[in-house]
């Protein structure tokens, strides 16, 4: 009688699935050999363990990021631990949520190809895993710039809009744009520019503002909350910034006159910052 949980079988099975080799022998021996339906068993029993461990907290992780200059990813993929994040059955879920992401003309984090994927992830490894958010820059006209910090907690996306297509090719257009995206990184900028501030955010600064000058003259009091905001415009808003390019000039002036230096009008169209436990 032939063995229903051969070596070549179970190999074959532990290819397909990534299941441990214990699980894969028992899903065969139970499927009796069949490996289709010992596929089938293996995704059941991931997706049991998945509804297991779904309560459980999520606090660590990883940002997956992927760039060619016209399209950007970034995916937030959160687990329970450092350890976990760092396995390689892990590493290959975010690299798979990338290629799906990639492909898709929309954003697909809870599709049935990624739901069934996190699954079987989270059946072997015995964590929970969720897929938190995910975004997709793409460009006709501009470069798309990417940076994932060395610890893999953040990744940025950064997207330079102009109307000449070489420019993409630019050195100095490419250096800019990642240079930038390491200053989204490092100096947390929640805006792109101040008339994208949010009116409750807004009113919130303002707010603190007002009773930090209530004991000041009435008639100066707005002229000193004009003054702290257009500071605190330079410290959330990422146009505002200082550029790490050139500390005396904001990010925006930078941008434009490289783009008056090359012969066109460069502007920072948007940017995207994950960390991991920030929203």
């Amino acid at each position: 009688m032939a063995d229903v949980a051969s070596a070549s079988k179970v190999k074959e099975l532990r290819e397909m699935t990534g299941a441990g080799i214990m699980d894969c022998k028992q899903a065969l021996s139970d499927a009796k050999g069949d490996l289709e339906a010992a596929k089938d068993l293996l995704r059941k029993k991931g997706l049991a363990s998945a509804q297991k461990r779904a309560n459980r907290e999520v606090k660590d992780g990883q940002v997956f990021v992927e760039s060619n200059g016209q399209m950007g990813i970034l995916a937030e993929v959160a687990c329970e631990t450092d350890f976990v994040a760092k396995t390689e059955d892990f590493q290959k879920l975010g690299q798979f949520i990338i290629a799906q992401i990639k492909t898709s003309s929309e954003n697909i984090i809870t599709s049935d190809a990624i739901k069934t994927q996190v699954q079987a992830v989270i059946g072997k490894i015995g964590e929970n895993i969720a897929v938190r958010r995910a975004v997709k820059f793409e460009t006709k006209s501009g470069f798309v710039a990417s940076y994932r910090h060395h610890n893999h907690k953040i990744g940025i996306l950064v997207e330079l809009a102009f109307q000449k297509p070489e420019l993409a090719k630019q050195e100095e257009v490419i250096k800019t744009a990642r240079d930038i995206a390491m200053q989204t990184a490092a100096l947390r900028p929640q805006f792109l520019k101040p008339e994208e501030v949010s009116p409750e955010f807004l009113e919130r600064e303002k707010n603190i503002f007002r009773d930090q000058v209530k004991d000041k003259p009435a008639a100066a009091q707005d002229k000193i909350i004009e003054g702290k905001l257009r500071k605190r415009f330079e410290e959330i808003c990422l146009l505002n910034q200082k550029s790490v390019i050139d500390n005396s000039k904001s990010v925006e002036t930078v941008v434009a006159e490289l783009g008056k230096k090359l012969g066109d009008q460069i502007t920072v169209k948007r940017f995207c910052r994950f960390e991991i436990g920030v929203e």
